[in-house]
């Protein structure tokens, strides 16, 4: 509901709606009415059925083992603060956060229309959901974090369960497909900012911009076409097939370089927020 909705009056923590009211308050406020056409795919998993059942229980015995581990280790007061109060505080806010501070502090790296941000320092909070705006953007792709550097042991963790049968069908959004949607976003973003100039440089500008963001589609169209041929092909094509994409991507590779100088070029001449 939350990403059908996003910022909108149906959107259940709404950031329009106050910084506050998205991070708790929509807690007592919202109506709960569960559409089980949104799931079904869940409502076949017997895992996730079991655990919606059973929920209760399952809060019980854990927050008990922790509270009993604790009690042997530090003592029965230093348990219950540390291991219940402060330990259910930390989790609570920190999931809090993905709903007001992920759409008030961050970057806008793949969705700039979106209030949603990336926010690295939550990330370390959250085990990567602080990559929020990849999130929103790629909704689909079971990462949150794709760079190597970005922090996203879900992400690690779900990986795992796939190598170890746990977890299967793992979808990824391909290099191409995210370079697209990046190029297709930042060329809107310009050209809204360049609505306003009118000189002959922003025109040489706006024409370069289409220019180049057409070539990149084309380009990445026909990669994609050439891709599904590949898995398809039998041996004796399979080798050429394989040359003539290597080529289109170091085609495709020219044409991103081309863009990102561009764009770096009219964000500054412009004094555009990028």
């Amino acid at each position: 509901i939350h990403h059908n909705h996003v910022d909108t009056d149906k959107d259940p923590y709404s950031i329009k709606k106050g910084f506050w009211y998205a991070h708790v308050l929509w807690l007592f406020d919202y109506e709960r009415n569960y559409d089980a056409s949104l799931v079904p795919d869940l409502l076949k998993n017997p895992r996730v059925v079991i655990q919606d059942q059973y929920y209760g229980l399952f809060v019980t015995i854990v927050n008990l083992a922790v509270f009993g581990v604790g009690c042997l280790l530090v003592g029965p007061l230093a348990s219950f603060y540390f291991g219940v109060l402060l330990r259910i505080a930390m989790i609570h806010h920190s999931t809090w956060f993905i709903n007001s501070l992920c759409h008030t502090i961050g970057s806008k790296t793949y969705a700039r229309e979106l209030s949603a941000v990336d926010n690295a320092l939550l990330a370390l909070l959250t085990f990567g959901e602080g990559y929020h705006n990849y999130h929103h953007a790629f909704a689909a792709d079971y990462r949150n974090g794709i760079r190597w550097y970005h922090f996203d042991p879900s992400k690690w963790t779900i990986w795992l369960a796939s190598k170890l049968g746990i977890a299967g069908k793992l979808r990824v959004i391909n290099d191409i497909a995210l370079q697209k949607a990046l190029v297709l976003k930042d060329k809107q973003l310009i050209l809204e900012h360049l609505e306003t100039e009118v000189d002959a440089v922003a025109a040489e500008l706006k024409a370069k911009l289409e220019d180049i963001s057409t070539v990149f589609e084309e380009k990445a169209a026909v990669i994609m076409l050439k891709a599904r041929e590949l898995k398809q092909a039998s041996d004796d094509q399979n080798k050429s097939l394989q040359k003539e994409v290597k080529a289109l991507r170091a085609s495709l590779k020219d044409t991103w370089n081309e863009w990102i100088a561009l764009t770096k070029q009219v964000t500054k001449q412009y004094d555009l927020a990028h």
